[in-house]
């Protein structure tokens, strides 16, 4: 069990940053191998992200079945994939390296965050794949216990660019359009909101509300839908506020490529570009408290 205040990062040079610039680390942790008895029934062993993912009871991080992997792209997560980035980066193959333990290992980890820690931080991570403390903490446990040494690459990966289907000025229009009819509760200051509604037939499809977001933004959050990263070429500047409905199977609500066109005046497009990989280059199994 790993009992932790502050760390200080030390920097290239070997000079430690100033006080002030120290990052706050979790203060225990606690790492045993899982108990195969306890795993879910639908936990897909093969499959190094499922059942994976901590969740966050009062002050602690915790899971029961978590992976090497599953945390590694949780703590870097280039491709800010909320709390699908695990899934998405193993879907388009931008996480790699490392034994094959790494993915197959489970693991339950604990881990306190400190007692003045912001507990909404570890939220904002899941929705929108960053959170800065959170993911430091996150890096130096892994460093720690893991012996985790890792590295980024640019990869030539298929994607899609997000453009404009017709005019921006029609895109505009429809985006501002989209929440004419169900506007964003005002309680919502800023962020990205999803609910899963059903239709009176029991049907149930996506709504993503997205208050005072930039179409960056939006391109993230398309990517673990449509995936593959998908890439801003919109050219639309600022931050707007709309609502995308779509259904997978285009039955209750259009499929996404059709939904982006018709609500939003925006497309698709397939194409190829390098994308940030996460590459493991070291790691150690841990020693069990």
């Amino acid at each position: 069990m790993m009992r932790r205040g502050l760390l200080l990062l030390v920097v290239a040079t070997g000079f430690p940053l100033a006080a002030e610039q120290a990052v706050p680390a979790f203060e225990v942790v606690s790492i045993k191998p899982s108990n195969r008895d306890l795993f879910s029934p639908n936990l897909e062993e093969e499959d190094p992200c499922s059942q994976a993912l901590p969740r966050l009871t009062g002050r602690t991080l915790a899971n029961s079945t978590t992976t090497l992997y599953a945390l590694a792209a949780l703590a870097y997560n280039p491709w800010k994939q909320s709390a699908g980035g695990c899934a998405f980066a193993m879907r388009v193959d931008l996480i790699s390296g490392g034994p094959l333990w790494a993915k197959s290992d489970r693991y339950a980890v604990q881990m306190l965050l400190p007692e003045m820690a912001d507990l909404a931080a570890y939220e904002r991570l899941l929705v929108t794949g960053e959170s800065p403390d959170v993911q430091r903490m996150l890096q130096a446990m892994l460093a720690e216990r893991f012996k985790l040494k890792v590295r980024f690459e640019r990869k030539d990966t298929p994607v899609f660019l997000l453009t404009l289907s017709e005019t921006d000025a029609t895109a505009k229009r429809k985006i501002a359009e989209s929440t004419a009819s169900q506007p964003i509760p005002e309680r919502f200051s800023q962020g990205i909101f999803t609910s899963f509604p059903s239709t009176p037939d029991g049907r149930r499809f996506a709504s993503v509300a997205f208050k005072q977001q930039s179409m960056a933004r939006l391109a993230q959050r398309l990517g673990t839908a449509a995936q593959r990263p998908v890439l801003d070429e919109t050219g639309l500047r600022g931050d707007f506020n709309f609502i995308l409905e779509f259904d997978e199977a285009g039955v209750s609500r259009p499929t996404l490529f059709t939904a982006l066109r018709e609500q939003l005046g925006l497309r698709l497009q397939p194409s190829r570009a390098p994308i940030e990989a996460l590459v493991i280059d070291s790691v150690e199994r841990p020693t069990p408290d």
